[in-house]
């Protein structure tokens, strides 16, 4: 069954909108809105500044591009670059689920592949040092028992504090 062509007249403006009352209501946890969101909100105004005003099936992969162009101009990371590319992608893959657009304008945004490492002229974040230990230590003694034990074991370990979080008795080996 096809939609009335009529029904994709929405414009880009009118498809942020949309997906901000979305957003909001989605990403929350405990009442409070997520980082997720405050992340969604430079996206959505990009798109809505440079493309607010076309209907949002003219959206296509040149367009991603020239955000992508944008935004590699304003002297973005890579990475950042990327990860709003894929906000932007997730967008139009709600919007064609809500039939607010056909699928295929998302399908052809997904042809377009992120930054990839020497290969742009976006630059790379500064690599994040570790802690130094003595400020690990100095810290320790101020923090309650469980995290402190979290910290001693990510530092033996070398897991991830996500890891961290969900690991059980039986996920370790304390044989030896």
């Amino acid at each position: 069954r096809a939609l009335p062509t009529d029904s994709y007249s929405i414009t880009v403006a009118e498809l942020v909108n949309a997906y901000r009352k979305f957003a909001v209501g989605y990403y929350v946890k405990h009442g409070e809105p997520t980082g997720t969101f405050e992340n969604i909100k430079p996206m959505l105004r990009l798109v809505r500044t440079c493309y607010g005003d076309i209907r949002a099936v003219e959206f296509g992969p040149l367009a991603l591009k020239a955000l992508q162009a944008r935004m590699v101009a304003e002297d973005r990371s890579r990475r950042y670059i990327n990860d709003q590319v894929s906000r932007v992608r997730l967008m139009f893959k709600w919007a064609a689920g809500n039939e607010m657009i056909p699928f295929e304008v998302y399908q052809r945004l997904t042809a377009v592949d992120g930054l990839h490492k020497g290969r742009t002229e976006a630059r790379e974040p500064a690599p994040v040092p570790p802690v130094n230990d003595e400020v690990v230590e100095q810290t320790l003694p101020h923090l309650k028992q469980i995290v402190g034990d979290m910290v001693r074991f990510q530092r033996l370990t070398g897991c991830r504090p996500c890891e961290v979080r969900i690991v059980r008795p039986c996920d370790v080996d304390t044989s030896g």
